[in-house]
């Protein structure tokens, strides 16, 4: 961080306005970076964490935890940080469950309570599948892809099978996602996982 901290002190010192945005690995922050962080104006703090829970983090291979994402965050607000998170999930993974899908979203609550939640905009995706990956491999076993699919093809229909939203999920994060754009603009991302957390409730209670 030798190179970054030089580049922060440099904005600092020369008495500069901007806003920026990092994109970056939280839990490499101390005190020191993150004071030097939100004084050079740091607006946007985007977090690649895949999941709200550890065992699909460590399924998906992202070397992070989800603990000292938790404490980073914290010590970011104590620098005085009051700017956007924005957080990416990668939702219906290998490995997702149910309950898994409840970690995620009850992460989503706990950063939230960090930041303010007007200031956290959880953002979703889905895995693509690329060729020669075990994700490749998994999703064959599924039967999601077959062995002679051309990952190249630009056929609309081989590439909605290359995003990875296996059954019985699919559907639940969908018609979510849906409900929520119909909802209109807005942080849409947590609209979507409070509709889910809603609709799991209301499986649990039926």
């Amino acid at each position: 961080f030798g190179q970054v901290e030089a580049i922060l002190e440099g904005i600092i010192g020369k008495g500069l306005s901007l806003n920026w945005q990092g994109y970056l690995r939280i839990e490499a922050i101390d005190q020191e970076l993150a004071r030097k962080m939100v004084e050079s104006g740091l607006s946007t703090l985007e977090l690649s964490i895949g999941s709200g829970c550890q065992r699909v983090v460590d399924a998906l291979k992202l070397g992070l935890r989800l603990a000292d994402v938790l404490d980073k965050a914290k010590l970011i607000k104590r620098a005085g940080f009051k700017g956007r998170v924005v957080l990416n999930y990668s939702l219906n993974a290998p490995y997702e469950t149910k309950e898994t899908l409840k970690e995620s979203i009850d992460f989503y609550h706990r950063m939230a309570e960090i930041f303010e939640r007007d200031r956290v905009y959880p953002f979703i995706f889905f895995l693509g599948i690329q060729p020669h990956t075990e994700l490749a491999s998994l999703a064959i076993k599924q039967g999601i892809l077959r062995e002679d699919d051309n990952f190249l093809s630009l056929s609309p229909f081989m590439v909605r099978r290359l995003i990875y939203n296996p059954r019985p999920l699919d559907a639940l994060i969908v018609k979510s996602f849906l409900k929520a754009k119909r909802m209109g603009e807005g942080n849409t991302g947590a609209k979507t996982l409070n509709e889910i957390e809603r609709r799991l409730d209301a499986r649990d209670r039926a």
